[in-house]
């Protein structure tokens, strides 16, 4: 195993141990504001029409915004 995964893992451990500190409350107001956020940062740098990589990252980010929305309706149908 490489230092480069050593670090990964040793950063997935970490993460994971900090949502399972979290309640349900905790873990859903989490997503909730990081969803918002992404979505507002998206639409901001999808309306630059000046700036075409600002434009690009937006929809790459909006991209994320929607399969986060697809992954929850998934998951909420087949609870």
């Amino acid at each position: 195993m490489g230092t480069d995964e050593i670090k990964l893992d040793e950063q997935y451990l970490e993460f994971l141990n900090d949502l399972q500190k979290l309640s349900k409350s905790e873990l859903v107001d989490l997503i909730h504001n990081y969803w918002v956020g992404l979505r507002t940062e998206s639409e901001r740098q999808m309306n630059d029409k000046e700036n075409y990589l600002q434009e690009e990252f937006g929809r790459i980010k909006m991209t994320e915004v929607n399969r986060l929305k697809i992954l929850a309706n998934i998951k909420s149908k087949y609870k």
